[in-house]
Formats: structure tokens, C-alpha cells, sequence
């Protein structure tokens, strides 16, 4: 691994934590800067194209969550795990991600990311991820969506 190699993947990193913190705050037009212009997001739902179609639809995963009990307030916290990167070039990285998210019941759903990376200006950001739900609780948040396709 070279220097520079090391940085990009700090950056890389970077980008990863900003796409789940925002994601789980509800903060959909944050998320989507973690993305190029033209930036792809693919789901089970479909195949989404630049950053203003991935907020249409992201901004719609949080409807029709399942009744919580009295007091307890919704919550997610994704949780990105054996993370693997390799650099195709100076400016274009691909990467294999397992994510878990937590909500209040529990471990909500659980699955992978395939993605590719480029440099833009000093940054990285993702140019195409394919999200795919391997699992979700019955009483999912929004993964049991996820995983039907919806």
C-alpha cells in the first residue's frame, strides 16, 4: 500500500461513516453528497441515477414503519463490518462492505455493500453501490421493506 493509497482509504472511510450517520439521522440530502452527481444506488427495488432520484427514494424507506410500543422512539444505528478495498487506479477504488443495523428491535436486517469509489477534488465518493439485504427481523423497521423490494 502506498502513501497515498493509505490517505484515500482514510478518505474512503470517511465517506462511509458520513453515509450511515446521515442515513440514520433521516438526513437523506446530506446522504446523498456522500455520492458523485451521477452517482448509482442499487436496491432490490430498483436501480436508482444520480443524487436527486437516490434522495426521492431514499426519503420514502422511512414510511410505514410498523407500530412501536408506547415510549419507544425509533432509532437506527448501521454498523459497517469487514470492509475490503482495492485501488484500481489513482482516482477509482472498488470496495466489499457487511453492514448490521440495530433499531428498537434489535438487529433489524443485515447485508452487504459492493461499491465503487472515485476521487473527486481531494475527496472520495461513491459512484455506483449495490446494497443487498441478506436478512430482516419480522418486525424490521424498514429492512423486511428492503428485502421485499419494496
Amino acid at each position: 500500500m502506498t502513501p497515498d493509497q493509505a490517505v484515500a482509504r482514510e478518505a474512503i472511510r470517511y465517506t462511509q461513516s458520513a453515509y450511515h450517520l446521515a442515513g440514520d439521522r433521516g438526513r437523506v440530502d446530506e446522504l446523498v453528497l456522500t455520492f458523485t452527481e451521477d452517482g448509482v444506488l442499487e436496491l432490490s427495488a430498483g436501480t436508482f441515477v444520480g443524487r436527486e432520484a437516490i434522495a426521492e427514494r431514499l426519503g420514502r424507506v422511512g414510511g410505514d414503519q410498523p407500530a412501536l410500543p408506547p415510549g419507544v422512539r425509533p432509532f437506527l444505528h448501521h454498523h459497517l463490518t469487514s470492509s475490503h478495498l482495492e485501488f484500481l487506479s489513482d482516482v477509482e477504488a472498488t470496495g466489499a462492505s457487511y453492514f448490521l443495523v440495530m433499531s428498537p428491535v434489535g438487529v433489524d436486517h443485515c447485508g452487504r455493500y459492493a461499491d465503487t469509489y472515485v476521487r473527486v477534488g481531494d475527496r472520495w465518493l461513491i459512484a455506483h453501490r449495490t446494497a443487498t439485504v441478506s436478512w430482516a427481523a419480522p418486525d424490521s423497521i424498514v429492512g423486511a421493506k428492503a428485502a421485499a423490494g419494496a
